[in-house]
């Protein structure tokens, strides 16, 4: 082959290099696929945001006899509302969550619930603390009150939805079981004087 044809080869390879990069060999701008994706609910100790109801009662005269911890008394000049703990709020996420926001989306039963907040913010991973409400029974014996959440944190988001029962009892009437009589102090020891 003469240096002329060599010459006219390279050049034909260099245009057709060329060519082919500007053009294109047949590669994708887009793809599309359908996949299935199947979702399940977790447990509670699975979740990220753990709330838990305590199941509040609401003593609806301002006594607090036996009633237990989750029991609230009315205010002073004994009106019908009380601030119970509804509830516990556990933070599983890895990172602390600085504000978690919660507000009533439906009440059932007759009770009224407002000034929903949790108590100790910022909240550290792996801590837990009380959901705590105003309730007003209005009357009645129960009902339930449905809250939504949204927990944020550092590159941290979280929402959820509960629903919370809570028993409103007239305590007006004595306790059923009166308190017992305190013993007369006795001597420890032995001996005769």
């Amino acid at each position: 082959m003469n240096r002329t044809a060599v010459k006219y080869v390279g050049v034909v390879l260099i245009v057709g290099g060329l060519v082919l990069s500007t053009v294109g060999v047949g590669a994708f701008s887009t793809v599309e696929a359908n996949r299935q994706l199947f979702v399940g609910v977790g447990a509670e100790s699975n979740s990220y945001l753990g709330i838990s109801a305590s199941g509040a009662t609401v003593a609806t005269n301002g006594s607090n006899d036996g009633m237990g911890t989750h029991t609230a008394r009315p205010r002073e000049e004994r009106t019908a509302s009380s601030t119970v703990v509804l509830g516990t709020v556990t933070n599983y996420f890895p990172a602390e969550l600085d504000t978690i926001d919660s507000t009533v989306s439906k009440t059932s039963g007759g009770v009224a619930v407002s000034d929903v907040h949790v108590r100790n913010l910022p909240l550290e991973s792996g801590a837990r603390t009380s959901l705590v409400a105003t309730v007003d029974c209005g009357g009645m014996s129960h009902g339930t009150v449905t809250i939504s959440f949204e927990a944020t944190g550092t590159d941290t988001r979280a929402t959820a939805e509960r629903t919370m029962p809570v028993t409103c009892v007239n305590r007006s009437s004595p306790p059923s079981n009166p308190p017992r009589p305190l013993l007369s102090p006795q001597r420890v020891g032995g001996g005769s004087g």
